[in-house]
């Protein structure tokens, strides 16, 4: 025996929309309504002892493939239970009211009318399509939209920016320069953006307070604008006397100032001879030396004076120690003869070194440096320039220092120029018995 109320091909189609929320014209029937929900009936279905009910509602009360007849206790089975098509026809034709009533439709028809009247009603209420979160009769969204809606886009009246409804009252309080703003001394109502304007001297606020344009030379006179110009007509006298008072007082202030500069000038001439003097005398001493330092570049220029004695014996001799910056690396240069073969003279060898510094917990470990060691040309007017005794990109790899150690040579010459007195390929690098080493240090 099959289970449920009844077969579904023999009684069912596709449910019909159900009937809540109508409203008829007149008042329903006994026989329209079913005797368990007290609504109106929603495909009727009529048991074997002649009562009728709710498709859903009869289910509802069934046990198995057998039910007990709500109305009249009577055992009924399932399958006899039929679809009265018929009461549903007289359903489908009762007169309702349009679902919008309340909110206006007058609409009146067929039950079986409801669905197509409401797709077409302009009284259904459907959210704003510009996202106010207000739902709309149909029939008025175009006017919300354009004339209530808070999100609709309008111009400010003063300055035409476009902007939504509800930014406008804050547009206003805050950022809106065209909108009138009342003058606090006239209270006239100007542009907010000239409003500074219209009260300044050049403005044309007659109740605005002004200072006398020769304030600056001591006249403290403070009133309306009118007042202003009878003061400027009638003080004409006084204003010139202050003027003339106060460009007397400034001018003795400049000459105070001319003598004062006359005086810096001539002591910084002093200066510069005194400055002189001592680097001529800088420039006699043993073993003199010049440095200079920009940011990562860093030169050192050695003096080997007294060549012809310091070099006749074969020790090393080493200039005094320098820092690449403060703080920076500790270096030193050390300058040897190196001999040479046969009877030929010694070449000059310069070695750099790395030394253990004060500053040396504050630098980069290892240390990398691009190095260029060379003897300067004394000859302004050769080509050759100066002689490159060791150039390098960067200190060999086995050379870099990974701390600061008592003493490490960073490089030495590779190439060696040959330096006495009596050789010509010298006579442009020895000038009074004086040779110039020069050190290019860039730290990278």
């Amino acid at each position: 025996m099959q289970s449920g109320l009844f077969p579904a091909p023999r009684i069912f189609g596709k449910r019909m929309a159900g009937n809540e929320d109508v409203v008829f014209v007149k008042c329903l029937d006994d026989s329209h309504k079913c005797p368990i929900c007290l609504d109106v009936l929603k495909h009727a279905t009529l048991t074997e002892c002649g009562h009728e009910f709710c498709h859903d509602c009869l289910l509802a009360s069934a046990r198995g493939d057998r039910l007990q007849c709500p109305q009249c206790n009577k055992e009924v089975i399932v399958r006899d239970c039929f679809h009265d098509k018929k009461r549903d026809r007289e359903i489908q034709d009762l007169i309702i009211k349009c679902d919008q009533s309340t909110h206006g439709c007058y609409w009146t028809g067929e039950l079986r009318k409801r669905k197509e009247h409401n797709a077409d009603c302009g009284f259904v209420r459907e959210p704003c399509p510009l996202n106010c979160k207000a739902k709309v009769s149909r029939k008025d969204v175009q006017t919300h939209c354009l004339e209530s809606c808070p999100k609709r886009e309008i111009s400010c009246r003063h300055c035409d920016e476009k902007l939504l409804y509800e930014q406008l009252e804050s547009h206003h309080q805050d950022s809106c320069m065209q909108i009138p703003d009342e003058c606090s001394y006239c209270k006239k109502m100007v542009a907010r953006e000239s409003i500074e304007a219209h009260k300044g001297r050049r403005g044309s606020c007659p109740e605005s307070l002004l200072d006398c344009d020769f304030q600056r030379v001591g006249c403290g006179f403070e009133g309306k604008r009118e007042a202003l110009m009878r003061h400027l007509e009638d003080e004409t006298a006084q204003h010139l006397s202050q003027t003339v008072v106060t460009m007397a007082t400034q001018n003795d202030f400049l000459q105070k100032l001319l003598r004062d500069l006359k005086k810096t000038r001539k002591e910084l001439t002093t200066c510069r001879s005194q400055l002189d003097e001592l680097q001529y005398w800088a420039a006699k001493t043993p073993n003199w030396s010049i440095t200079h330092s920009d940011d990562n570049h860093f030169v050192y220029l050695w003096k080997l004076d007294d060549w012809s004695s310091k070099f006749s014996s074969n020790g090393k001799h080493l200039s005094s120690t320098f820092y690449t910056a403060i703080p920076g690396y500790l270096l030193r240069l050390a300058a040897y003869l190196r001999p040479s073969s046969g009877d030929a003279s010694p070449y000059l060898s310069v070695d750099l070194q790395l030394l253990k510094g004060e500053f040396d917990e504050h630098e980069n470990w290892p240390c990398t440096f691009n190095v260029s060691l060379s003897v300067v040309n004394h000859d302004q007017k050769s080509a050759k320039g100066d002689h490159i005794l060791c150039h390098t990109s960067a200190v060999a790899e086995s050379s870099v220092a990974t701390s600061a150690c008592e003493s490490l040579c960073l490089c030495s010459t590779t190439k060696e120029i040959q330096l006495s007195t009596t050789n010509r390929q010298a006579s442009s690098f020895i000038k009074n018995n004086t040779v110039l080493v020069k050190l290019v240090v860039t730290i990278s």
